[in-house]
């Protein structure tokens, strides 16, 4: 893992790419907010958000209803949420 997630992240694909290579299983709600991040950051500028505000609302959502299990997908999910401003989750 790199000590800085902020200078891996620059659009949903890269999320994507680290979530799937951490290897998280997702149910059928953390799929939908997956398959979202995408348009979520295509679309964030018709409420008023940038891009990155809108892909970080997919991540809080993502990971409210994806389990980590291994150490690998707890730093992961830690950084993540980190990025997106969540400060509370203690892996």
């Amino acid at each position: 893992m790199t000590e800085s997630i902020e200078a891996e992240i620059h659009n949903a694909e890269q999320i994507q790419e680290q979530i799937l290579r951490a290897g998280f299983k997702m149910d059928g709600y953390a799929q939908t907010y997956f398959n979202a991040m995408k348009n979520a950051e295509d679309t964030a500028h018709l409420y008023g958000k940038t891009p990155e505000e809108g892909l970080k609302v997919q991540v809080l959502y993502f990971f409210s209803n994806a389990k980590a299990r291994t150490p690998e997908q707890k730093e992961m999910k830690k950084k993540l949420l980190t990025w997106a401003g969540y400060k509370g989750y203690r892996g």
